[in-house]
């Protein structure tokens, strides 16, 4: 993208500059000049855009540090996580701020703590291996909710077609009686 916005701006100066050639010669000025001055033109602002582009880029790196540095401060254990409904936890790994993002199993083990801290009997651990197995590998979930999304998308665009061609079809224009004007009496 970068390499076609040079093309364009380049084919504009170019197109200024054999206007300006043009007129040049027209009045007499010497053609070796105006391609010496036309190449200096052409190559400092050329020189021009490269410099804005590295200025942006630096100032960009410059505010997405910035928002980086203000986001880590925030950041915790449950963002680090993903999306984690299920474990209703989120006081708790909320709290744990510091942790080494890219040591995956010394998080795992926070986790496993706070984990175990919830469900501390060997039921609640079935019960939640199950839960989790559910919604990860569950056939009929998937099928449960392929069907549910399935039958709200037919009901939906039925629902928006009949409106539509109710809209388009229906005579609302009312038919009025000729009558007496209304007159106010007192």
């Amino acid at each position: 993208m970068r390499l076609f916005s040079y093309i364009a701006i380049n084919l504009l100066i170019i197109l200024f500059l054999a206007i300006a050639f043009y007129n040049g010669i027209k009045n007499g000025i010497l053609a070796i000049n105006l391609i010496i001055v036309s190449f200096i033109i052409l190559g400092v602002l050329n020189l021009i855009i490269f410099v804005i582009e590295k200025l942006f880029n630096k100032l960009g790196d410059y505010l997405i540090k910035l928002y980086d540095k203000r986001k880590m401060k925030n950041y915790n254990l449950y963002e680090w996580m993903g999306e984690v409904r299920w474990i209703k936890l989120l006081d708790e790994i909320s709290n744990i701020k510091e942790f080494d993002k890219d040591i995956l199993h010394n998080n795992f083990q926070l986790i496993k703590l706070e984990i175990e801290k919830e469900f501390d009997s060997k039921e609640k651990l079935i019960s939640l291996k199950l839960y989790l197995e559910t919604i990860v590998e569950s056939p009929r979930l998937t099928v449960l909710n392929t069907v549910t999304q399935t039958l709200l998308m037919a009901l939906i665009t039925t629902s928006i077609i009949n409106f539509v061609n109710g809209l388009y079809k229906s005579n609302v224009s009312p038919k009025y009686k000729k009558s007496a004007p209304f007159r106010y009496t007192r």
